[in-house]
């Protein structure tokens, strides 16, 4: 089968083309890479400068001469629903080209969109990095960020990519609540993110000093609640300088990030989320004990009765998550079982392979 994948978040599109190529399908992917992050392609579409107007009519340019490449696809899956970094009326025209000259368009729900950030500020979830428990939060870090998916064009773009795709594929739990309201439940599916499994992974023999990772994005510290993490390591590291040690890096490309996750005991890495993302899994697949979104609701949700890996904490309660941070990061008998856990959690649910075929039984190939 032949399949075409645009656009990139966080390796979730470069993973699944590696699990289908290797069942034997004909995969192109075209992104940008997600930018500094660098990830594999077979098409690059990099916007250099996204302020320049030059660059955009280059990348508008590089489009069109691609489109006979963009054709005769089984399968056509856009990773958002502005797939472009153009403008939004540009992927509501590519989105029609594609539908005209492909069997099948799949949507993910696999970030921010207009539909997302409507249904958060309406308090769908108790809480998420735009609501939490009956406000608005970080509104200007979202505003100054992405605040364009509140525009009317971004709207208009959301709405049409989500009523025309053929399927909307959600790969997390909170994605998938967002949009599960007519008229889109009925074609609304979940799938968890893909994973590449490594079977020799080893549970950590962690100790003294306990190693942390913080990796930051600076323009997306606040929406990812690191601004509020930190501080809670830096007081324990503090108290405790012999037992914890924190590192803290920004913007790495993704293959230098995998290198310092193999030195890494705790990953810290968000606190607004219900379940574990890329990041979060890229790191436990290794054994890292990570300090994210671990929601009971969450592990009801995929069925998982016992496995409990990951340190949650809860927005608005410092004096709680400083306790509970405290009582983990200085017990190294529990950071070993939650290493363990960790990469039998990630083989149990998000083992790439077993993943992929779930999107082929959906896309009906």
């Amino acid at each position: 089968m032949k399949i075409l994948l645009i656009g990139e978040y966080s390796n979730i599109h470069a993973t699944l083309a590696s699990a289908w190529k290797g069942l034997g399908h004909e995969v192109t992917l075209v992104s940008n890479g997600d930018g500094w992050r660098n990830y594999p392609r077979d098409i690059d579409i990099t916007r250099r400068d996204p302020s320049s107007k030059v660059d955009g009519i280059r990348l508008v340019a590089r489009l069109l001469w691609l489109l006979p490449r963009l054709k005769g696809y089984d399968v056509v899956q856009i990773i958002n629903p502005k797939f472009l970094h153009l403008k939004a009326r540009f992927s509501r025209w590519m989105l029609r080209y594609l539908k005209l000259f492909n069997r099948k368009v799949s949507m993910g729900c696999f970030g921010m969109d207009s539909i997302v950030m409507r249904r958060q500020n309406e308090g769908c979830l108790a809480y998420s990095d735009t609501f939490c428990y009956g406000k608005i939060i970080n509104h200007d870090s979202w505003m100054k960020h992405s605040g364009s998916w509140l525009a009317e064009a971004e709207i208009h773009t959301t709405e049409y990519a989500a009523r025309t795709a053929d399927c909307l594929i959600a790969c997390l739990y909170e994605y998938y609540r967002n949009y599960d309201f007519q008229p889109f439940c009925k074609k609304l599916h979940y799938i968890a993110l893909p994973i590449v499994i490594d079977p020799e992974a080893k549970a950590r023999d962690i100790c003294f000093p306990v190693k942390i990772l913080v990796g930051t994005q600076p323009k997306r510290i606040v929406e990812k609640g690191i601004n509020q993490i930190l501080p809670l390591l830096e007081t324990i590291a503090h108290r405790h300088p012999d037992k914890v040690a924190i590192t803290k890096v920004e913007n790495v490309p993704f293959s230098q990030y995998c290198q310092l996750l193999a030195e890494t005991d705790v990953l810290a890495d968000q606190l607004y989320s219900y379940t574990p993302a890329m990041n979060a899994l890229e790191a436990m697949k290794r054994g890292t004990v990570v300090i994210t979104g671990g929601e009971e609701e969450y592990y009801s949700f995929i069925g998982e009765p016992r496995l409990r890996p990951i340190i949650n904490l809860r927005p608005e309660d410092n004096d709680g998550n400083l306790k509970k941070l405290e009582a983990v990061l200085l017990d190294l008998s529990l950071l070993r079982r939650l290493s363990a856990e960790s990469i039998e959690f990630v083989k149990k649910h998000h083992d790439s392979s077993i993943i992929g075929l779930q999107y082929l039984d959906i896309f009906g190939l």
